[in-house]
């Protein structure tokens, strides 16, 4: 079964070449949208598999757009834009990534695999506590993640998880307490606790995670 894709951009010939690359990889475009708010309804509505959000459009913007997707349907949802510099407000809405304009079609296939496997983490982190919760914390947790991934041990993003799952079964916590803690050992120059925890088999996929 193709991923479907739901693709939110109000350019119409970049919406167009979008879609007919999209297309031409396999990939079920189920609906081109131009504006925020037209995208947090066919998301809802509709569940895509991941949503293709350009930054800058009329009414309501795709960060604002992604905030209230995530937070009410959450989906994998990638900031595309124009601009630079819009990584750190892209995490602080929930997205899984932000990529700069023009999708190369090389890297197309790649990044909705990530964004879909970033969006197991997020469900993970969402837990008991919410997706409202999450949005709020998955800035933190992905700076835990990069903090250990270019750490001493030289993690994989999917290893890095992995850690932190073990820190937070290990002393019984949720993941944004297992995420605070790696942060603040490294903020007080000490190993993370991660560092004790006999990690899984080298590549091995998280339990659940998509392929």
């Amino acid at each position: 079964m193709p991923v479907r894709v739901l693709v939110a951009e109000d350019d119409w010939l970049v919406a167009e070449m979008m879609r007919r690359e999209l297309e031409r990889q396999g990939y079920q475009v189920m609906r081109v949208v131009g504006t925020g708010a037209a995208a947090v309804d066919a998301c809802c509505r509709e569940h895509p598999d991941v949503v293709l959000m350009d930054a800058h459009m009329p009414y309501m913007d795709g960060l604002e757009a992604t905030r209230r997707i995530m937070e009410t349907c959450p989906t994998p949802v990638v900031i595309v834009t124009a601009r630079d510099r819009l990584h750190d407000d892209s995490e602080r809405v929930g997205a899984m990534d932000c990529v700069s304009k023009p999708l190369l079609s090389n890297h197309l296939s790649g990044l909705l695999r990530h964004a879909q496997r970033r969006f197991y983490h997020f469900q993970r982190l969402a837990g008991r506590g919410g997706f409202e919760r999450a949005v709020a914390t998955w800035p933190l947790f992905r700076q835990a993640m990069r903090a250990l991934a270019n750490g001493g041990r030289h993690l994989s993003e999917e290893e890095a998880f992995a850690a932190l799952q073990a820190v937070a079964r290990q002393h019984k916590s949720s993941l944004e307490r297992a995420a605070r803690s790696v942060l603040h050992r490294i903020a007080r120059h000490l190993p993370p606790a991660t560092m004790n925890v006999p990690l899984p088999r080298a590549r091995r996929q998280s339990a659940g995670a998509p392929p």
